[in-house]
């Protein structure tokens, strides 16, 4: 056993990132046959070849582009604030607390995507949107993409138009406490964490 150091392992080299078909980690697709579809997403089984000659099938996740959203604002305290949603989320059965957000439609800009949702979860209209980022959850076998937008100085209509089986409830919470909380229930929705580095990022940006 030896002691870990930055000389163990290659440095990674961003000047020369693989991702061409030539790279000896890449894997071609030879067939795909779609074993289930879902209303939200469907399955597929897919065959692969990697350079060096092995052949594996593999189960991929495919679903639609989605959005996360980010309000934020400067309360009469000075605060900051997070407007959140709460709702009943049924992967883990359990109420969590989130960012706004959902899925783009077809021929629609993510954007759109994002301005739409916002508007329709929250009663909320940004006159500034801001693109943080963009995230694969789970690339290990899902191909779901999704892009993160930062919204300010937003003006609230006060309705939302939720969609017939949604049951939402918008909070406002202070950014520092969101931030302490993220990881432990109710606050451990993946989305939310994503969304909530590409908010840290931003911010530390933004001081230097």
């Amino acid at each position: 056993m030896t002691a870990l150091t930055e000389k163990t392992f290659p440095k990674y080299n961003f000047a020369n990132e693989e991702t061409a078909q030539d790279s000896p980690l890449y894997w071609s697709t030879l067939s795909s046959e779609t074993v289930f579809k879902g209303p939200i997403f469907n399955v597929e089984t897919v065959m692969r070849s990697s350079n060096d000659g092995r052949i594996g099938k593999f189960s991929v996740v495919t679903s639609g582009e989605w959005t996360n959203v980010i309000p934020v604002f400067t309360g009469t305290d000075g605060e900051k604030y997070f407007v959140m949603e709460k709702q009943f989320r049924h992967g883990n059965g359990k109420i969590t607390v989130e960012f706004p957000g959902g899925i783009v439609e077809k021929g629609e800009a993510p954007e759109r995507a994002a301005l739409r949702e916002l508007e329709e979860e929250t009663g909320l209209v940004p006159k500034k949107i801001t693109r943080l980022g963009e995230v694969y959850p789970n690339a290990a076998y899902i191909n779901s993409h999704g892009t993160v937008f930062l919204a300010e100085d937003c003006s609230c209509t006060g309705v939302q138009h939720l969609d017939p089986n949604e049951i939402i409830d918008i909070v406002c919470v202070p950014v520092k406490d969101a931030l302490e909380k993220m990881g432990r229930e109710p606050f451990n929705h993946g989305g939310l964490l994503i969304s909530a580095f590409f908010y840290l990022r931003h911010e530390m940006q933004k001081q230097h």
